[in-house]
């Protein structure tokens, strides 16, 4: 793993529902466990998902009198995959997709046993015959409820890591070799992960350095009030838009993809969560409103930078309703 005496019983790579989901068992069955995460918090993508999913004769259906089972969930999924493959070209494990049926019922009460609470039925009659998929109430669940039962479990997740390549013997993996994220080897130092790419990596700076001079500051030295709202990530403690002329930060840190996803409460330590599920989009177009209502009769600066450009593209219920 990350140094040469680090041992555990299994090695989990990727914190999303599946790795933390394994880790779990394997931590609950005894083992030593260390799970992997390339970001700063677990949950994955799921995090930043649209939070539908779907089961398979489970309790919510049993509540609502839907009557359903594995063999028609799949039977879904076959038609589905074979409209995609025809499109698209995309290969379909079938016994995989059984699989999943078979025991959807179990991650659901897996899931709702973590803390997880689901909303309404999601009708997708072309996808689904039957009423099987739910919404999350809220997807940051993934982050919040995964993080807590792992720490309860005693799993070390270590966070802002990188698996690079595994170690082998015959017949069996021995390990992993991981880095810190962000401490990618360069040059000819590339060749000791077993990469043999014709494109060496260049080195390259992770933080704006302390000598730029940016347009913010010959701004703020001409006498602007100036702003920054958004997403940041151009490095750590000490460069800040703070730290490069801007006086009032709404969200600028060190990470892109927003923690926590796009609604309150997120996990952002420049901008304070409004109500529950408040958007963040909303929130940093209304904080830059508000700096340019309050400082409209003298020159200011205002730099809004959404962290929209990564997905999930999302929008706040009353709006998609």
């Amino acid at each position: 793993m990350t140094a040469a005496n680090d041992r555990a019983d299994v090695v989990v790579v990727g914190g999303g529902p599946g790795g933390c989901s394994a880790a779990l068992e394997a931590a609950r069955a005894g083992a030593s466990v260390v799970l992997l995460e390339a970001l700063e918090t677990v949950g994955g993508n799921a995090a930043r998902s649209t939070g539908y999913m779907a089961f398979a004769d489970f309790d919510a259906q049993h509540a609502a009198g839907i009557s359903d089972s594995p063999e028609a969930y799949l039977a879904d999924m076959v038609a589905e995959a074979a409209l995609q493959e025809e499109r698209y070209g995309v290969l379909f494990d079938t016994e995989l997709a059984r699989l999943y049926a078979e025991q959807s019922a179990d991650a659901y009460r897996f899931l709702v046993d973590l803390g997880f609470r689901f909303g309404r039925f999601v009708p997708r009659p072309r996808q689904h015959t039957i009423d099987r998929m739910m919404d999350l109430v809220e997807v940051a669940m993934f982050r919040s409820l995964f993080a807590a039962a792992l720490a309860e479990a005693g799993v070390d997740v270590r966070r802002g890591v990188r698996a690079r390549r595994l170690t082998t013997r015959p017949g069996r993996v021995t390990g992993v070799v991981a880095e810190p994220h962000g401490g990618a080897a360069s040059g000819e130092a590339w060749r000791e992960l077993g990469r043999h790419s014709r494109m060496l990596p260049t080195e390259y700076e992770r933080s704006l350095r302390a000598d730029e001079v940016t347009f913010a500051e010959v701004f703020r030295r001409a006498g602007y009030r100036t702003f920054f709202a958004g997403k940041w990530h151009l490095g750590d403690t000490g460069a800040d838009p703070e730290d490069f002329g801007f006086e009032v930060n709404k969200g600028g840190w060190k990470v892109g993809t927003p923690m926590g996803g796009y609604f309150a409460p997120w996990d952002n330590p420049k901008l304070e969560p409004g109500p529950d599920g408040e958007s963040l989009p909303l929130r940093l177009g209304r904080e830059t409103a508000q700096f340019i209502g309050d400082h409209r009769e003298q020159p200011f600066l205002a730099y809004l930078s959404c962290d929209s450009v990564h997905g999930p593209i999302q929008t706040s219920r009353d709006r998609w309703e």
